[in-house]
């Protein structure tokens, strides 16, 4: 206990799960709490999955029993954790995180437990440092699993290697309860475990895990660090925070420059410690290195040399003008010399960029975040023959899905371009009635961060297009249409437009 992660006659709950890491530590707990040194007041937790039917209930009984044996007093909780991760479309293993830490935090703040402590030991570590690697990281995915965590979360067996728990279980004479999952190599996870530590240790370094967890505490230090750093950079940033009372602000906006001139890796940190704010000291779960790197780099679009110059929009000559969409329910604006960052509410989602922008025949105008893509208007005549259907006119059809023809005698008024917005519709040709631009997007698993960016295109009257899903009836150029109005989308080289949209986050 040379870290303090427990203070002398704390409340402590310990996440139970009945297998021999979490056993251990509240056997281990228990017996450091009868000292006088400690007086700890202890409570146990475990959360049953329903994932694995008899071999569930076994374990609970398992951890129930222990608990027992001990007097601690035993909490336990059932969570249908397949059903939740179809309800909110994640993964097995993130569903049962999000149903344990949600039952841990609200049992220790009803028991006013100041600890709530974790068995994660220095193999669990090691596994999780190497996942990291190949999935992908950056420092911060190098500092691995914290000895504390919120304040709340403690791991005191962080130093411990899982043979020593073995070896304290043969010497205490209990049998945990054993999860078979654990074994199966169907997990990444389970065959880093099984198969590539093992390699590792006896074919390149025996001392790999060591090395991978000192590695841990390497970056944690530099992290921490970096982390100091960047906060003291803010100060130079004219921070100023709108709605609710700093740290957790309805809204901050900083100078742009300022923010330009701090060298790229304190950037990031700063734009994910602005995003923390706004959300409770928390990261959106979708948030990745290219969600950062995305919204830095447009940020620092219009700055050229020390100049802000204007990019488009309805700010002032000289003056910048930009806005889009971030996971988390964020949205940001650049205007002027100053960027803004706020929550969205529910009903202003997806109308990011609903400034439309007109769009001469024949002409061209630029769109997305830094205007990255192309929409063109040719006005040709046509001497139409034959039969067409969906947007085809024989003799001219669409050159593929990003292409769209429109009878120019019934496009009406002039034509715009803009982003969706909530309750918009069109009437492709050969359906009954008219879809939602929200089920289009769905159907054709168009990734939720591209949708804010995915433009429509609109007259006097309502939608004409959106490219590569529909185009509208009542508009579409069929045989006897006598001037055609071609439409296409594109990147600035004639390529496909969708390469310089949002990238999707893992």
């Amino acid at each position: 206990m040379t870290r303090k992660l427990i203070l002398p006659r704390q409340r402590v709950l310990v996440a139970l799960s009945g297998g021999p890491d979490s056993s251990v530590l509240l056997h281990l707990l228990w017996r450091l709490a009868r000292e006088e040194e400690w007086q700890w007041e202890l409570a146990s937790a475990h959360l049953n999955h329903c994932l694995r039917g008899e071999e569930a209930r076994a374990d609970e009984e398992k951890a129930r029993r222990l608990a027992e044996t001990l007097a601690v007093p035993f909490y336990v909780e059932r969570v249908e954790v397949a059903a939740l991760a179809r309800e909110r479309g994640i993964s097995l293993e993130a569903a049962g995180r999000l149903a344990r830490y949600r039952f841990f935090d609200q049992l220790a703040t009803r028991l006013g437990c100041d600890r709530v402590a974790l068995g994660h030991h220095l193999d669990d570590q090691a596994e999780t440092i190497l996942l990291h690697l190949l999935q992908g990281t950056g420092l911060r995915g190098l500092t691995g699993m914290s000895w504390l965590r919120e304040n709340r979360y403690v791991r005191p067996l962080l130093s411990t290697r899982r043979q020593e728990i073995e070896d304290y279980l043969a010497a205490w004479g209990w049998e945990p309860a054993r999860d078979r999952s654990n074994t199966e190599v169907t997990w990444l996870r389970n065959r880093i475990r099984q198969e590539l530590l093992p390699l590792l240790e006896q074919e390149y370094s025996p001392a790999i895990r060591v090395n991978l967890v000192r590695l841990a505490e390497v970056a944690r230090e530099e992290d921490e660090f970096l982390e100091a750093t960047a906060r003291h950079a803010l100060t130079r940033l004219e921070v100023s925070c709108e709605g609710r009372p700093a740290p957790d602000p309805g809204a901050v906006s900083w100078r742009l420059l300022p923010f330009a001139e701090l060298p790229v890796a304190l950037q990031r940190r700063v734009l994910r410690q602005l995003v923390r704010r706004l959300l409770e000291g928390r990261m959106p779960r979708d948030w990745g290195f290219t969600t950062t790197e995305r919204w830095r780099l447009a940020l620092l679009a219009p700055v050229a040399g020390d100049a802000v110059v204007r990019d488009r929009g309805d700010g002032e000559d000289g003056i910048a003008y930009l806005r889009g969409d971030l996971p988390g329910g964020l949205r940001w604006e650049l205007k002027g010399e100053r960027v803004r960052l706020w929550r969205v509410a529910r009903e202003e989602e997806g109308q990011v960029g609903e400034e439309a922008l007109d769009l001469p025949v024949p002409g061209s105008v630029s769109w997305g975040v830094r205007g990255e893509t192309i929409i063109r208007a040719s006005l040709e005549g046509v001497e139409a023959t034959g039969s067409g259907s969906g947007g085809q006119t024989a003799g001219l059809p669409p050159r593929g899905r990003w292409e769209a023809l429109l009878d120019a005698d019934l496009v009406a008024g002039g034509l715009r371009v803009r982003s969706w917005r909530p309750g918009d519709r069109v009437a492709p040709p050969g359906m009954a009635g008219h879809k939602k631009l929200q089920d289009l997007f769905v159907d054709a698993k168009i990734p939720r961060e591209w949708r804010s960016n995915w433009p429509v295109v609109v007259d006097e009257v309502g939608i004409v297009w959106v490219p590569g899903l529909a185009v509208d009836r009542r508009v579409v150029a069929m045989p006897g249409s006598r001037r055609v109005v071609r439409l296409r989308w594109s990147g600035p080289q004639g390529d496909v437009p969708t390469r310089y949209l949002p990238l999707r986050e893992g």
